[in-house]
């Protein structure tokens, strides 16, 4: 079963930590850009997680996505 974006990003909205701010591509090429920089020359071992800490540090994204549905 595939969700449509307007609904994916409708619950991630609704769950992040940075309300009204959905990730896109740009951001993930932007971390890369980083970690592949001169910036980043004394990081290692890191899992970057690019995600707005909706999905690292916000457990209501099962309960926003379960209200939602019901």
């Amino acid at each position: 079963m595939g969700a449509d974006k307007s609904f994916v990003e409708h619950v991630v909205c609704e769950s992040a930590n940075l309300k009204g701010v959905v990730p896109s591509p740009k951001d993930v090429a932007e971390a890369a850009l980083y970690l592949g920089g001169d910036e980043s020359k004394y990081v290692s071992g890191l899992n970057l997680m690019v995600d707005g800490g909706y999905s690292t540090t916000n457990q209501s994204f099962t309960t926003v996505l379960r209200n939602i549905l019901s």
